[in-house]
């Protein structure tokens, strides 16, 4: 190592270290001059030590200026100082920080940043589907009551004309006893169905095209109300 930037000894003969601040390394420097300088009252003086420390104290300096912080130091020096640190207009610091795309912490800033995304997009493609799900399903829509019977919704034998209506809906046209619809139709004894035709071509809501086909075929004749 050369003697102009032999900075271990410069620190050495300071009594300080690389960590420390610009104010106490000035502030030691100071000192340290007026102790080894001729006018000292207890003769200390040594003109080639203070010459070397001078030497020594404006290579770092100009190690400061140029990389923002002193010789072997691994600080920056952050751009807002302590009230208690001033510099001259021709001492002030450069910094120069170093880039973070090695760092680990750039590394880690990126790995926050891309989980962010991840999971954002995530509740973008969760949110439609919530969405498209409640509105096919109404909230409004009633419940069927599973302990409640099922409503027959087939015509047979001994119905009356209300719950035909019901289940069949209005006829198309209606001769005294017998209902049409279409080419189907119901016939009725004493307000009660007794028999029906249904045609492909407009079909009862029924099991069979007529009650003779089923076990609710009607006994016979017609009775007397």
């Amino acid at each position: 190592m050369a003697e102009d930037t032999d900075f271990v000894a410069l620190y050495d003969e300071l009594g300080l270290d690389a960590e420390c601040s610009m104010a106490d390394f000035k502030r030691a420097y100071r000192r340290r001059v007026a102790q080894l300088h001729p006018d000292h009252p207890d003769n200390s003086s040594d003109i080639s030590r203070l010459q070397r420390l001078n030497r020594l104290y404006a290579a770092a300096i100009d190690f400061q200026r140029t990389h923002g912080r002193l010789p072997g130091a691994v600080r920056v020096t952050p751009i807002g100082m302590p009230d208690d640190v001033s510099f001259a207009s021709n001492d002030a610091p450069t910094h120069d920080f170093p880039s973070l795309s090695g760092s680990p912490s750039y590394w880690r800033y990126v790995l926050l940043v891309a989980l962010l995304g991840l999971v954002l997009y995530g509740l973008s493609i969760q949110e439609p589907a919530t969405t498209m799900s409640d509105a096919a399903e109404p909230t409004d829509a009633p419940k069927q009551d599973l302990q409640r019977p099922v409503p027959e919704k087939l015509l047979a034998i001994g119905m009356d004309g209300k719950q035909v209506r019901r289940i069949q809906g209005e006829p198309f046209n209606s001769h005294e006893q017998r209902w049409e619809y279409g080419p189907s139709w119901i016939l009725f004894d004493c307000g009660k169905v007794v028999d029906w035709y249904s045609s492909p071509l407009h079909p009862l809501r029924v099991r069979s095209a007529s009650p003779t086909d089923s076990a609710q075929a009607p006994s016979g004749t017609l009775r007397k109300c």
